[in-house]
């Protein structure tokens, strides 16, 4: 991906493909919605080339700007767009002379009193360029004021956007910004950092809603609906997902606690992760014991005393669990649980049903279950799942149906009984689902299917649709 490019010009001579694209999005003022990239390779020769599309401007495409988007279901919101971005009709876009500073006109665009104007101007909540175009542009001797105040809402949202792994700039976990070694005390400190952020963001703007009613003389409303501050506030339930979500993300390599940013994302040198190495052959079984050693519940540990140290374990693993509100009898059991029915939901809501980590399933018994990253895999990944894992769990599968049906009879409790002929019956229809899956299993991997990223999620899903959970 070409971050950063000035212009058309500057990305012709690069050997980069995919370009930021800005096409608008949700409300969130001063900074974010980088979500999308576009094809411009070859200075957008597919795109120029293709019926349906009329790419204009040109001249403005890369430059930095000041966007909204067109249609909102309540308050426009605007944001600022470094060097780097195309743009569409979804994202308006307001470009400077090279003498003016757009941090003054940031800060009016997202005041009370231009919602005021716009209210007027645009009651339908469609805001054209036009519109916008007719709020008049008033200064004052307070600029320089003014721009810092911009500045410190800028730097805020920026900081909370790239805070979450969606992100591009996403560095690591906020859990791992913080000392301590028991994750409560750790999140109590995100918690309160975070509502400390949005107090100041939601401050910042109440000063220039002042600011700007005064030069416009319009006596309107100055403080902020809450709904309004572009700032996320800590949250125990999804908070926890996603330090869960970073460490499967280390556990392939994607991260590292050695470094910050992407590690690997198509290149993976095991040599370059010294805390915490990551699952060496890319394939990670989720089962309902731990059969393996590479186990997922028994990663997760390792990681966590890697991060938070060895002298509070058991009270690190109950915190994790109390967010997940699974089944089970301690902390282990609900941690499984939450890895085998639901961490792959969560992970196809957070990548927008473009999974990056797939989830091979067997079905509803369970019976066989393991994660890869798609940026590691290879034409013999299928091959390895089959023999080293799939095999061998069938295996334990086996000889543990055996030691069941040998405490069967020799056993007289009633009870017991019944809670050993349960197992028998659920062994009995994982062995069954096993079998049937290792048929489909063997006819893809004697293909040798390769994947091209360039292809994208969708695309490289669909070669294996049979084998991986649906989304």
């Amino acid at each position: 991906i070409g971050f950063g490019y000035k212009s058309s010009e500057e990305t012709k001579n690069t050997n980069k493909k995919w370009f930021p694209h800005n096409k608008g999005g949700k409300f969130r003022k001063w900074y974010g919605n980088q979500e999308y990239i576009i094809n411009w390779e070859n200075n957008g020769f597919e795109l120029k080339n293709y019926v349906k599309t009329n790419v204009s401007n040109i001249d403005l495409q890369f430059k930095e700007s000041i966007s909204w988007s067109r249609i909102s279901n309540s308050n426009i919101s605007f944001r600022y767009y470094p060097y780097g971005f195309l743009f569409d009709s979804a994202a308006c876009s307001i470009f400077l002379n090279q003498n003016e500073d757009y941090k003054y006109l940031l800060g009016l665009l997202n005041s009370n009193v231009s919602q005021i104007i716009l209210n007027i101007l645009a009651p339908t909540l469609n805001y054209q360029a036009g519109d916008i175009a007719l709020i008049p542009l008033l200064s004052n001797l307070n600029n320089d004021y003014v721009v810092n105040i911009v500045e410190s809402c800028i730097g805020i949202s920026y900081s909370d956007w790239n805070e979450y792994e969606r992100s591009w700039d996403f560095k690591r976990h906020p859990f791992l910004k913080f000392n301590g070694d028991k994750i409560e005390d750790i999140f109590e400190k995100w918690d309160k950092y975070k509502c400390e952020q949005k107090l100041l963001l939601e401050s910042n703007e109440i000063k220039l809603n002042k600011l700007y009613s005064d030069i416009y003389s319009i006596n309107g409303e100055i403080d902020i609906d809450n709904k309004f501050i572009s700032v996320d506030l800590a949250d125990y339930k999804s908070d926890v997902r996603s330090f869960i979500s970073y460490f499967i993300g280390c556990l392939f390599g994607r991260y590292s606690l050695d470094e910050e940013k992407i590690i690997s994302a198509g290149t993976f040198n095991i040599n370059q992760y010294h805390k915490y190495i990551p699952d060496e052959d890319n394939i990670v079984p989720i089962l309902d014991n731990d059969y393996f050693e590479d186990d997922i519940v028994n990663r997760f540990e390792e990681f966590l005393k890697t991060c938070f140290g060895e002298e509070h374990p058991e009270e690190n693993l109950e915190f994790i669990a109390k967010a997940l509100k699974k089944k089970g009898n301690t902390p282990r059991e609900i941690i499984r649980n939450y890895f085998l029915n639901d961490f792959f939901k969560d992970h196809t809501k957070t990548y927008q049903k473009r999974p990056i980590y797939w989830q091979f399933d067997s079905g509803k018994q369970n019976g066989f279950k393991c994660l890869i990253y798609m940026h590691r895999y290879t034409p013999d990944t299928l091959a390895r799942i089959r023999t080293e894992y799939l095999h061998k769990t069938q295996k334990a599968y086996e000889t543990q149906l055996e030691q069941q049906k040998n405490l069967l009879n020799n056993t007289s409790n009633s009870k017991d009984k019944a809670r050993i002929n349960n197992e028998i019956k659920k062994l009995t229809k994982q062995i069954q689902e096993i079998q049937k899956y290792d048929e489909t299993l063997a006819t893809l991997a004697d293909q040798n299917i390769k994947i091209d990223l360039d292809d994208g999620v969708k695309v490289n899903y669909q070669k294996f649709n049979e084998l991986l959970k649906k989304i």
